[in-house]
């Protein structure tokens, strides 16, 4: 069970937890992909109840997205690979 995913850091030094269950970790995670902290995946599902795909389709069409970031970036993969994979275990 992980408790942490990292901290943000505040503009005055302070340095908050993100906590690994928080609904907004994919955007705090990756500001760079994420600059408004809008349009992850748990914002997609949650908003308006409108995005009803799996988070492996998620995955799938941002890597295939022609906004190449999301290919490109050198954590994100990994990291939605890893999640994908703990949920898919937490199911069984």
């Amino acid at each position: 069970m992980r408790l942490l995913a990292g901290f943000v850091t505040l503009e005055d030094g302070v340095k908050l937890p993100i906590r690994a269950n928080e609904p907004c970790v994919e955007a705090l995670a990756f500001p760079d992909l994420f600059p408004y902290g809008r349009h992850h995946y748990k914002c997609l599902s949650a908003d308006d109840g409108s995005y009803n795909g799996t988070y492996g389709k998620y995955i799938k069409k941002r890597l295939f997205c022609p906004d190449g970031r999301f290919r490109i970036h050198i954590q994100w993969p990994l990291w939605s690979y890893i999640e994908f994979a703990n949920d898919a275990r937490t199911l069984e």
